[in-house]
This record gives structure tokens, sequence and C-alpha cells, in this order.
């Protein structure tokens, strides 16, 4: 059986009530989880943990998520970074088609987030 504390995951997210239930519930799966309330705090410690995963909320203060996906793009190419799922606030598809086009592998809506809902992506 895999050991979940071995999988770090980074949450880059500034809404303090969303951020925390997510941590929360990761350490409580198991995981090893980092919190990072703006974009250039999160993108540097993405370097200084080597995260498995980033949850990445496309709205944060200092770098949003739209420049963090560009800059790992731009700093080791597409797809050599590790998987990003992102919370949107909404799901429109040209929103989407750009997540995906710059790197995303998923994306979550931040209306419908369930703990379950995080936990299977």
């Amino acid at each position: 059986m895999e050991d979940k504390s071995e999988k770090h995951i980074l949450i880059i997210e500034d809404n303090e009530v969303l951020g925390d239930m997510i941590q929360k519930r990761l350490i409580a799966d198991g995981y090893t989880v980092n919190l990072a309330r703006n974009g250039k705090v999160g993108y540097e410690q993405i370097d200084q943990i080597a995260p498995d995963i980033i949850i990445l909320d496309l709205v944060v203060p200092s770098m949003n998520g739209y420049e963090i996906l560009q800059a790992l793009n731009e700093k080791s190419g597409p797809g050599s970074y590790p998987p990003v799922i992102v919370i949107a606030d909404s799901g429109e598809s040209v929103e989407v088609s750009k997540l995906l086009t710059l790197g995303a592998k998923d994306y979550l809506i931040k209306s419908d987030i369930t703990p379950d809902a995080l936990t299977k992506k």
C-alpha cells in the first residue's frame, strides 16, 4: 500500500477558509501539505519543496494562477513540472481551454468543491 505521507502537495490559495479546509482534509488523508497564501510565495515553494501535485487558485495576490503556469512553462517547459489542479471561479470553456493549454492537468470549480471531490482529483 502506498504511503501517502511521502506525497507532497502544495496548495496556493489565498482564501483562508477554503485553503484551510483543503489543507486539513489532505493532511487527514495522510498527505504532507504546504499552503501558500499568495502566488509569488507559492511559485518559490515549487522549487524549494518539489511537490508531487500543485493545487492552484487562479486568483491569488502577487502572481496569479495564469502567471504561475506561464512561468513554469518558460522555466522548465510544458509538462516538466508537477501536475497542477486549478481551482477556478467558473468553468467557462475559454478559461478551461486556456488552463489546459498552459499545462493544467485538471480543474475544480470553487462553488463545487467538496472534500471528496478534491481527494478524487
